[in-house]
């Protein structure tokens, strides 16, 4: 599934957040490196460092300029992962939405600058999810 974010994600509770550290401004397109991943536990973020499979080749995603982007998750081998999922994505305001065969999924940007991506899911668990651009 594109973007299959929560592969790696822990169960949480999720509540409303009050993190404002947005900006609609900067550009998403481009490689993002998996960092944290949580949720919202008991009115407080919980974010635990993402567990990549490989030492040296680390999970990311892409944002192409055209609308499309695809997941790169590599195995114990370093090898990377059949079928490097794709898809399309779209972002209005604060709000990320992504595409595949699968379905889609909505996220709103908590944090969006130079070197970070944080994420939250809208439609399920409300998973957290922060990434570093490569």
């Amino acid at each position: 599934m594109l973007f299959m974010f929560t592969a790696s994600v822990m169960s949480f509770v999720s509540c409303s957040s009050d993190d404002s550290d947005s900006s609609s401004s900067s550009n998403i397109v481009g490689k993002w490196q998996h960092e944290k991943a949580g949720g919202i536990l008991g009115g407080e973020e919980i974010l635990l460092p993402y567990e990549h499979d490989c030492p040296t080749k680390k999970d990311y995603i892409e944002f192409l300029s055209n609308g499309t982007g695809r997941s790169y998750y590599y195995d114990q081998n370093c090898q990377l992962e059949e079928g490097g999922e794709g898809g399309t994505w779209d972002k209005s305001g604060n709000i990320l939405t992504l595409s595949d065969e699968d379905g889609t999924n909505e996220f709103e940007i908590l944090t969006l600058n130079n070197t970070t991506l944080k994420i939250k899911e809208l439609n399920g668990q409300g998973f957290i999810l922060e990434f570093k651009r490569i």
